[in-house]
């Protein structure tokens, strides 16, 4: 006799979803200071869509364990981060992808009707995402808060809300030495460039190929 098991629900495949039908639809949900909307977030893959209309208004920076996928599909970025003591600013063209590693604080810039694509891991129940902001040309921090991340999207807004009420923020002043906890250590990695996507695999021959190989391992089927 067959016996069948109960797949459980977490295991079924999710729902597909016509990206450019899902964008035509939800432009104008992507709204400031974020413009981010969660489009899988029930796995360990968190899948987002950023942009829109309007871009973003951010002067704040996040700070995660975990490395980030970011692949622009329509229109360019600036992703700037703070990174060896320096800040420094990274461009995303459309149709380019970069792998942010782990431990970098960053600050994506959206500009008007560009939409990207950006995949994180799911949180471990002991980790904290930090968002922080600096005095204006320095490193030094001027706020910062740490949050258990589960859908950045609707988290941000009220962290960036409250600072923007602070007398941090009015003042440009941060609180006394010692107040603002540091992140856990995470020695970021190599930090690269931006690669052209369809560059790196229009040459791919027929099979199965590793285009990165972290701790996202993104594999290409031609």
């Amino acid at each position: 006799m067959l016996a069948l098991r109960r797949i459980p629900r977490a295991l079924l495949p999710r729902r597909r979803l016509h990206l450019e039908t899902w964008i035509h639809d939800n432009r104008d949900s992507l709204s400031p200071p974020v413009s981010n909307a969660l489009l899988y977030g029930d796995g360990v893959l968190k899948v987002m869509l950023v942009g829109g209309r309007h871009g973003n208004a951010r002067t704040d920076f996040h700070v995660e364990a975990g490395e980030e996928l970011f692949f622009q599909l329509r229109g360019d970025m600036r992703l700037d981060v703070v990174h060896a003591g320096e800040h420094r600013s990274i461009p995303i063209r459309e149709g380019e992808a970069l792998l942010l590693p782990g431990g970098v604080p960053h600050s994506p810039q959206r500009f008007p009707d560009s939409i990207g694509l950006v995949l994180e891991r799911e949180r471990a129940s002991h980790e904290l995402d930090y968002l922080q902001w600096y005095i204006p040309g320095t490193t030094e921090l001027l706020y910062q808060e740490s949050f258990h991340c589960t859908d950045l999207g609707t988290q941000l807004k009220p962290v960036i809300e409250r600072f923007l009420a602070s007398p941090e923020h009015s003042t440009l002043t941060p609180r006394a030495p010692g107040v603002l906890q540091e992140p856990a250590a995470h020695p970021p990695g190599l930090l690269g460039e931006a690669f052209d996507w369809a560059g790196r695999v229009g040459g791919l021959g027929t099979g199965v190929h590793r285009v990165l190989d972290s701790e996202f391992v993104v594999t290409v089927a031609v």
